[in-house]
């Protein structure tokens, strides 16, 4: 996917104005969003999910996390918890009123350890096994490309886990 630079940015715009007005998410998420974003606004570089230097914002994470096949958005742990699980699996969650803002992802229990020794803003998994789960803080400090590569990862563990009749029907 490309830089907000390029065509996706009124999508993930849209992603946020939906997340305010029809997920009930209060009105100070969207506002925080703008406001830790004007800085790099006014350098002429925009948040992103392909840009090296600004990192992804939950709502680029979100429509990630949406566009994997066979992923579904749910909330079974109340309206303030967005879940993407497949083939009815968790492999992502996050909460967008959590300051600051991050998301839940499974890991294999190796890779876990490293990258935690790695990366201050990945943190054992928040409320999870923190042998298989990791909390990546979304504070722009991480490439784009890690946090992608972290919700891809998280998504084959689970996807990897599901029975083969299971796979053949998302693979459809």
């Amino acid at each position: 996917m490309p830089c907000f630079h390029g065509k996706h940015r009124p999508l993930v715009t849209l992603r946020l104005i939906h997340l305010w007005i029809f997920g009930g998410r209060p009105r100070n998420i969207v506002e925080d969003q703008v406001n830790r974003l004007l800085p790099r606004m006014a350098h002429g570089l925009t948040p992103g999910d392909g840009c090296a230097w600004c990192g992804m914002d939950l709502a680029a994470v979100c429509e990630f996390c949406q566009d994997l096949p066979g992923a579904v958005e749910d909330a079974p742990f109340g309206p303030d918890v967005l879940v993407y699980k497949v083939g009815g699996k968790l492999f992502a969650l996050t909460d967008p009123q959590d300051h600051p803002l991050r998301v839940n992802l499974k890991c294999d229990p190796d890779r876990a350890v490293e990258l935690r020794e790695e990366y201050e803003a990945v943190r054992p998994g928040y409320h999870m096994n923190k042998k298989h789960w990791n909390t990546v803080v979304l504070d722009g400090s991480l490439p784009s490309a890690l946090v992608r590569e972290l919700v891809q990862h998280s998504y084959d563990l689970v996807r990897g886990s599901l029975s083969a009749a299971m796979r053949r029907e998302l693979e459809r």
